[in-house]
């Protein structure tokens, strides 16, 4: 079973997880339109080419005191994510990060889900000391809370 899981928005991330092990991940796809930097969709579809079993992502809203500009581009980064998402995965769940941090323990504490992703998936990965790779160790920590969820029921 093949289960992707996106930490959507701009400095997010996607993994992709086989039978539990880590097989592939990386950090959101971007280009600069303009001013503004938005997700690459065609890259990311690329990159997540066959697609999966089923998809993870992350049910996210806007934050307390951001401003209409910057939530106008999380949205829009959030619905091409979720777009590529649905296309490449047969069926799809969206998680609050409530949720599957509440599974794992963790709190808005990045570098505790990077620690946490190197304890789960070791070697198989990305540098998981590097800060920037928090949206993919979500993402990857996501797909797992899947197949925990799923062995369970």
């Amino acid at each position: 079973m093949i289960i992707l899981g996106i930490d959507p928005g701009i400095k997010g991330g996607w993994a992709t997880i086989t039978d539990g092990d880590l097989d592939a991940w990386g950090r959101m796809p971007t280009l600069r339109v303009r001013s503004k930097i938005i997700v690459d969709a065609k890259e990311l579809s690329e990159a997540l080419y066959p697609g999966g079993d089923y998809g993870v992502i992350e049910v996210v809203g806007a934050f307390p005191h951001q401003g209409r500009s910057s939530c106008f581009s999380f949205g829009h980064a959030t619905g091409s994510a979720t777009a590529v998402a649905m296309v490449a995965c047969d069926k799809m769940e969206w998680v609050a990060p409530s949720v599957w941090k509440k599974h794992f323990g963790l709190g808005s504490d990045k570098r505790a889900s990077l620690d946490l992703a190197k304890m789960k998936f070791g070697s198989a990965g990305p540098d998981w000391s590097v800060l920037a790779n928090d949206g993919v160790a979500e993402a990857a920590l996501m797909a797992r809370w899947f197949l925990d969820k799923r062995i369970i029921l």
